[in-house]
């Protein structure tokens, strides 16, 4: 399990101007920039830039999800885990929509009934689903990432 931080990079979910081009919601060019500039920034010997780990999206700057997750800073985070709370509380700075997300991955034998097992035993662990990514059998198996949320809100079948 690692964790990863999903953010958007939507400036407004609607502008003034009703006649825009483009409709009622306004984007900025360049908003991943500022993003990665942002945990880039080093503030100091207590808190240094973020190095990214990896990092993924899509519609990125037209009001979709950059993901991303951060190596520990050597003196400064515990562990990978520390590192990206900390990513996080600066991501918040300057945008709302950011969280963290629990990403569970499992090599599946390619049985019927094991993918069933992999989501029954995160959803047993009390994480919702938020998204899952399943690849082609190999030699070790079948690759399954599953990206999975804690919430306040559960509802039993």
């Amino acid at each position: 399990m690692h964790i990863q931080i999903r953010t958007s990079l939507k400036v407004s979910a609607f502008t003034d101007d009703l006649d825009a081009p483009d409709g009622s919601v306004a984007y900025q060019t360049g908003s991943l920039s500022d993003l990665l500039g942002l945990l880039a920034e080093d503030r100091g010997p207590s808190d240094p830039p973020f190095s990214l780990g990896a990092a993924s999206g899509h519609d990125i700057e037209l009001g979709g999800t950059f993901s991303f997750w951060v190596h520990p800073r050597e003196g400064v985070d515990t562990d990978e885990h520390d590192a990206i709370a900390k990513a996080l509380d600066r991501v918040h700075e300057e945008y709302d929509e950011a969280r963290d997300y629990i990403v569970e991955f499992r090599m599946l034998n390619d049985q019927a009934g094991t993918l069933k097992q992999f989501v029954d035993d995160v959803t047993t662990a009390g994480l919702h689903i938020v998204e899952i990514s399943v690849g082609t059998a190999g030699d070790e198996g079948v690759p399954v990432q599953i990206f999975a949320a804690k919430t306040t809100r559960t509802r039993t079948r």
